[in-house]
């Protein structure tokens, strides 16, 4: 599983919204899109402020 699966794995459990997830950390929701659309992952330097965002390390983040 990837970065960006777990993401959007965190996002359907948790009831969270992409435009949520774009605020919190900075971003535009185009760029979350993309993360998707194109199977890539965030920048290392988001990692952070994404697993606060739902609560979890960014060890799960990358790893599982």
């Amino acid at each position: 599983m990837t970065i960006s699966s777990r993401i959007f794995a965190l996002l359907k459990e948790q009831s969270k919204t992409q435009t949520a997830l774009a605020t919190y950390i900075g971003i535009r929701v185009a760029t979350v899109s993309a993360w998707k659309a194109q199977n890539t992952d965030p920048s290392a330097n988001l990692l952070e402020k994404i697993a606060e965002f739902f609560g979890v390390s960014v060890d799960y983040l990358v790893t599982g």
